[in-house]
């Protein structure tokens, strides 16, 4: 079976077992999969693989790290101990007709939860309030710059380039408004002056279903970093059904959509990389 397969299978078994109202991602507890030792974020379809290995085995801990890594951090990794797969391309370069061509491979290792290991402990988790997450959610939002207008429903319009919104008080709770709030920015992030992704795209389409992919992934992404999940998940239960049909039809369109989710999470993140992301 290929990377591409075995990422797709377990996704779709993550959509199957979310039942019709919510992906099973939206479950993940706060925070982003880092590495154990230099605390860097895992990248794109990682986040959501060990979110779901997370769910699976109900780890507390966002912290992996390959069985090497935790033994150079003086730690063991449990006997018996199941390792779960981060991917990750790479490159080589391969002589065709006299010239060098270079060639795109994806990889995997293996890696640990910190539930999975003895003799280490994780560094004191820092709680924050709701008022707090929900300040550092508007910081991020004020900081892109989007217009955003009163609205009686959520969406984004290329044409004139602003998300409507409905007023907070609208919503169950305020973590609610954030996360459909960073759906919609996922949205504004392909606008042609940022990310350039199709927007013009037909309800019920192959390229609809990606593009709701997309900005669903990209608030997954950003919700994580600020510890803002999705329990209500309140979109209907037809998007499941077409985010399934596309990964069934392309086995790389997950890889392709957590891509795209990753470069638009960023800019809204860090909205001084703009340009650098327009380029990438």
């Amino acid at each position: 079976m290929s990377n591409y397969q075995e990422i797709t299978n377990t996704i779709l078994s993550m959509v199957d077992s979310a039942g019709n109202w919510r992906p099973a991602w939206t479950q993940a507890s706060g925070g982003i999969p880092v590495n154990a030792d230099n605390k860097r974020p895992y990248p794109g379809i990682n986040i959501l693989l060990l979110w779901l290995h997370q769910l699976a085995n109900g780890y507390t801990s966002q912290e992996w790290a390959t069985f090497k890594t935790w033994k150079v951090m003086g730690c063991s990794v449990k006997k018996g101990a199941k390792a779960s797969r981060v991917f990750f391309f790479d490159s080589y370069t391969k002589e065709v007709e006299g010239k060098d061509e270079k060639r795109i491979v994806m990889k995997n290792y293996p890696v640990f939860n910190a539930a999975q290991v003895e003799g280490y402990k994780e560094p004191e988790a820092i709680i924050r309030t709701d008022i707090e997450r929900h300040e550092e959610a508007e910081r991020i939002i004020a900081q892109t710059g989007a217009v955003i207008r009163d609205g009686d429903y959520p969406c984004y319009i290329p044409r004139i380039d602003e998300i409507h919104m409905p007023p907070s008080h609208r919503f169950l709770n305020g973590d609610g408004y954030y996360a459909t709030m960073f759906h919609e920015l996922g949205h504004w992030t392909g606008h042609e002056s940022r990310l350039n992704r199709n927007l013009s795209t037909k309800f019920r389409t192959d390229s609809y279903a990606m593009e709701e992919l997309v900005a669903e992934l990209t608030a997954a992404f950003v919700g994580g970093t600020v510890g803002i999940g999705r329990d209500h998940y309140d979109q209907h239960a037809a998007y499941l059904k077409n985010w399934r049909d596309v990964l069934q039809k392309d086995n790389s369109a997950i890889i392709t959509a957590a891509a795209a989710a990753q470069r638009a999470a960023d800019l809204i993140l860090n909205p001084q990389t703009k340009e650098q992301a327009v380029a990438a």
